[in-house]
């Protein structure tokens, strides 16, 4: 440093002293070192104007973000250097992104089927439920448009999805879907829109959950009394059907 406006001790905590009495490199954040050394490197070689991002050492052992302008002076020798505290900003980035990747893992491992999408229909989130009932066998369907993991959708569902991102929900307790080898599943699903901070309908959230088992075997027990009840209407014997 070779000279410092006195926001520098607003910010950080040293004086103008003890900034200039050590190395610039040493206030750096180690992990930061390598990025902060190429990108003066670059104002070396004469580049003109050079941004970066780093963190920087305060008095109390603590580090802040830094925002980097830089410019060099070949004649002077020079770096001159406008400098912003973008800390609160990286700090709410890093909370967003906790908060994604908190929403991801409570999603793949629901036990349900979850899908949620963008505005375009894109995957977000999607559960590891989801991925196997439907038999994807394309595990990484985040980013991919939904009709392109399911080109054969009915136009019924298409239809569901545009409902969703007008702001309606829709659901069905008993629904049969056909999947591309022609096999039936049916589903108890529902579709709603999911929104933005600001109010504006961020996508959609699709939960569906497979219950043909269910349906199987609610589809056997009705063949069961359909039988029982064809063998005692034939029957040549007199018979009494009572409750106890």
């Amino acid at each position: 440093f070779k000279a410092l406006s006195p926001s520098w001790e607003r910010i950080l905590g040293f004086t103008s002293e003890e900034l200039q009495s050590r190395p610039f490199i040493e206030f750096v954040h180690p992990e930061d070192r390598k990025s902060t050394i190429d990108a003066t490197m670059q104002l070396a070689k004469g580049l003109d104007v050079v941004a970066f991002e780093n963190r920087f050492l305060c008095k109390d052992g603590s580090y802040r973000w830094l925002m980097w302008n830089s410019k060099s002076s070949l004649d002077e020798q020079m770096i001159y250097s406008a400098t912003h505290d973008i800390t609160d900003r990286k700090r709410g980035e890093e909370a967003l992104n906790h908060s994604h990747d908190l929403m991801r893992y409570i999603i793949e491992h629901n036990r349900s089927c979850v899908a949620v999408h963008d505005r375009d229909l894109k995957y977000i989130y999607v559960s590891q439920r989801y991925l196997d009932d439907y038999k994807i066998k394309e595990k990484d369907v985040i980013g991919k448009h939904h009709y392109d993991v399911f080109p054969d959708l009915p136009q019924k569902w298409r239809d569901v999805h545009q409902k969703a991102l007008a702001g309606e929900i829709s659901s069905a307790e008993d629904d049969p879907y056909v999947q591309e080898d022609g096999t039936v599943d049916w589903t108890r699903w529902e579709c709603r829109p999911w929104y933005e901070a600001d109010g504006s309908i961020g996508g959609i959230i699709i939960y569906t959950e497979v219950i043909t088992a269910r349906k199987r075997i609610e589809q056997a027990l009705r063949e069961s009394e359909q039988r029982y009840h064809d063998l005692f209407d034939q029957a040549n014997e007199g018979l009494l059907m009572m409750t106890p």
